[in-house]
């Protein structure tokens, strides 16, 4: 029982010291990393890679509906043709 006490007195004491440390560790991390997000080359810099994300985005989205019409006017065709060539082969009246 004595151990018990003992053990959990210590790991008491262990979590108390390891939270201040950690505390004070994140807020050093913290100021760390508020100083380099309110860096004006920082905040440019993201705003640069914002736009060009956005007219890649843009530029994508283009060329994906391109390719879904083009895909759908090819597949429209196609059943064109085969209707044409069942008519033709007395398959449809």
């Amino acid at each position: 029982m004595r151990m018990k006490i003992a053990f959990i007195a210590g790991l008491g004491a262990g979590y108390v010291l390891g939270a201040r440390a950690g505390r004070e560790r994140y807020e050093k991390i913290m100021r760390g990393v508020r100083g380099v997000k309110d860096n004006p080359t920082v905040q440019e810099t993201a705003g640069l890679i914002g736009a060009q994300a956005g007219r890649a985005l843009s530029t994508a989205k283009g060329k994906a509906g391109q390719g879904v019409n083009t895909l759908y006017r090819k597949a429209r065709h196609k059943e064109d043709e085969e209707q044409e060539w069942a008519r033709h082969n007395g398959f449809v009246s």
